[in-house]
């Protein structure tokens, strides 16, 4: 009678040992805390980042994707937040302001709408990374004729998102340091993003390579245009 692994239910071969204790490929499976998944994504990216993209872009981390683009917005609010204040002190320096309150007057003209900015943060962030799924979804599977779905689409983003968390929170650091310093850490982060959405399409529409920039780069400039001039329009 055949005998089985115990710990991956792998068919033994003559009785050999199983040797799946020797894998060392990171996995984000649905097993354990969301804390310990969420955790176990942001680490894998950096480590071993295609293997934690093959293994996360799959419909069952739908939820930890969703949770994983929270965590990024809110970090992305934290990083614009202190981007604002750290502009306009070097604009007030720019003009040869030394006294913030001469300038305006009182504090209340200088009072920077913290929480207003946070909240318009997450929402953007949050809108941008949908939008792009639903684009990157319709490109792939309407124009391509791809098996994809919009889930799977929402956990690829979100494995970009746990490695974007980290770019926010370093550039957020930096920000204290040196203001150039941030800006180059920002942009080197969304270049590796970029690169990792690159290659984690592949997984997220199964489609093959030849056709991967044909999808990425109108489903990013399109995000780029909604975002950054039709919705500001319609607000105004």
């Amino acid at each position: 009678m055949a005998k089985f692994c115990t710990k991956c239910g792998k068919e033994l071969v003559d009785g050999k040992p199983c040797n799946c204790s020797n894998n060392k490929v990171t996995e984000v499976t649905n097993e354990g805390t969301i804390v310990n998944q969420i955790l176990n994504l942001i680490k894998g990216m950096f480590t071993a980042p295609v293997d934690t993209m093959k293994s996360f872009i799959q419909e069952s981390n739908f939820n930890n994707a969703l949770i994983s683009i929270g965590i990024s917005a809110v970090s992305a609010a934290i990083f614009i937040c202190i981007l604002c204040k750290e502009m306009f002190g070097a604009l007030l320096d720019l003009i040869g302001v030394s006294d913030p309150f001469a300038f305006a007057g009182s504090s209340a003209d200088l009072e920077i709408p913290y929480v207003k900015v946070a909240l318009i943060s997450i929402i953007v962030v949050c809108a941008t990374y949908a939008l792009m799924a639903a684009i990157a979804y319709l490109m792939s599977a309407k124009l391509f004729k791809n098996e994809t779905s919009y889930k799977k689409m929402i956990t690829w983003l979100g494995a970009n998102a746990g490695l974007l968390t980290v770019v926010y929170l370093v550039a957020t650091v930096c920000l204290f340091i040196h203001f150039q310093i941030a800006l180059i850490v920002y942009a080197a982060g969304s270049i590796l993003n970029l690169c990792y959405m690159y290659k984690g399409l592949q997984y997220a529409c199964d489609t093959e390579e030849n056709k991967l920039a044909y999808i990425l780069m109108p489903t990013v400039l399109v995000t780029i245009f909604i975002i950054g001039f039709i919705v500001p329009k319609i607000m105004m």
